[in-house]
């Protein structure tokens, strides 16, 4: 394991050398403001797994993502989670939220969350700022202490490169709090007492709920198995809801919880806007759905008739977006459309791996390889962040500006006058 030593090295020089280990898919330990973590790229598998082997860890037990600011950390997060996570980070805590579907669940475990942390540590916002986000835990070998780099630096686990910070500034481990559900739960107390988390909140939780929340699972050990929930379920089906007429081969809902799965060609319309997928799945009382394979979504513009509870469609043009997976939220407002997402509107294109857009703050975030034409010009970038209501944004990853071919025309035909520009992608691109 390579050591460096933050007071014999340059901290650009330092950061450089960790950046280029992550990249080749190493793992480091580093400082954090709590205890040393070690960490990798999270969207490198065999890295994740070699922190596993190191650590003798259970492959049930998640990961976390370190982040250098926390408007880095927001963008994992939805708008309802988003005002407790600006109050409680950064600092000594992790935050569990809902996984968003584009971070991979080999740093998750499976699980449906994933956990935050945005270090108070200067050398680790720097690490960070260069090679992260990171998925990380606490540099220790499982059932040991963790290191808080006052200890025999022989214990820890084997790593690719050892950044020794000497001791960190707190002594103990992060405190963490689930702020995935109706209410957030104490999951373990840290370095942040329970009387901290109350004074960051504002005094908004109860005591009396947080500490309820770390006995559940105790409880739940003592109590039978619940009796299988009640199914209804249906053939050929077509429900309605006032927004929105379903049609599908099969239904199954579960009348205890909400949730449905629909395993066969669904069909969904509404005035001006129609949605087909391979099948469909989500909650009724979360008001989500998820729908997958093939997925195409066709808006036909402005509608002149409209049903009771029926939305307006007011875009000028039709437009079609096709993806192999869309996300929607209905309480958080927020669309995700995962895996070959393209979409057109007239001379618009757009294509991406990943794409999130929310209603609420009127933000697109375009990831992974997205192209973008428009008005006879053409960008290449690895990410892209677009106001759909002020129409600006920035792109990101060195972005590649280019003219589209134009076919010149006959010798007996008359150019057209270039058309003015129109709002939008123009001004990034």
């Amino acid at each position: 394991m390579q050591r460096l030593v933050v007071s014999a090295l340059e901290v650009e020089e330092l950061v450089e050398r960790v950046a280029r280990v992550v990249a080749d898919g190493g793992t480091v330990i580093f400082p954090t403001d709590t205890v040393y973590g070690i960490g990798a790229d999270p969207m490198q598998p065999d890295a994740l797994a070699r922190i596993y082997t190191a650590k003798a860890r259970p492959r049930d037990k998640p990961l976390s993502l370190h982040f250098a600011t926390v408007a880095e950390a927001l963008e994992y997060v939805d708008v309802a989670s988003a005002p407790l996570v600006r109050r409680l980070l950064p600092g000594p805590l992790t935050v569990i939220v809902r996984r968003p579907a584009f971070v991979s669940e080999n740093v998750t475990a499976g699980l449906p969350t994933v956990g935050l942390r945005v270090p108070d540590h200067p050398l680790c916002s720097a690490l960070l700022e260069r090679c992260g986000p990171l998925a990380a835990t606490s540099a220790n070998v499982s059932t040991m202490p963790a290191y808080e780099g006052n200890g025999d630096a022989g214990a820890l686990p084997e790593a690719d490169v050892f950044v020794d910070a000497g001791p960190t500034p707190r002594r103990g481990e992060s405190t963490v709090i689930d702020i995935s559900g109706p209410q957030p739960k104490l999951v373990r107390e840290g370095v942040v007492s329970l009387k901290d988390i109350e004074a960051i909140l504002k005094r908004t939780l109860a005591v009396a709920l947080l500490v309820a929340a770390t006995a559940l699972p105790a409880i739940a050990q003592n109590r039978p198995a619940p009796a299988p929930a009640p199914k209804a379920s249906s053939s050929s089906s077509t429900l309605t809801n006032g927004q929105f007429s379903v049609e599908t081969d099969e239904t199954n809902y579960n009348l205890n919880n909400g949730d449905f799965e629909m395993p066969h060609h669904v069909h969904f319309t509404r005035p001006g806007t129609d949605v087909t997928g391979d099948r469909a799945h989500g909650n009724t009382r979360n008001d989500t759905i998820t729908i997958t394979g093939h997925v195409v979504l066709h808006q036909t513009g402005a509608v002149n008739s409209l049903g009771a509870g029926a939305q307006k469609v007011t875009s000028e043009e039709p437009s079609t977006l096709m993806t192999d997976e869309l996300q929607v939220d209905g309480k958080a407002k927020t669309y995700t459309a995962i895996g070959n997402v393209h979409w057109a509107q007239g001379n618009k294109k757009l294509s991406a791996d990943h794409g999130v857009l929310n209603e609420l703050t009127h933000q697109l975030n375009l990831q992974g390889n997205v192209h973008i034409e428009q008005n006879q010009q053409s960008m290449d970038a690895d990410r892209v962040d677009y106001d759909t209501e002020t129409e600006d944004g920035k792109a990101y990853g060195a972005p590649v500006v280019s003219r589209l071919p134009v076919t010149a025309p006959g010798p007996d035909v008359t150019s057209p006058p270039a058309p003015k520009p129109k709002k939008g992608l123009h001004k990034f691109i």
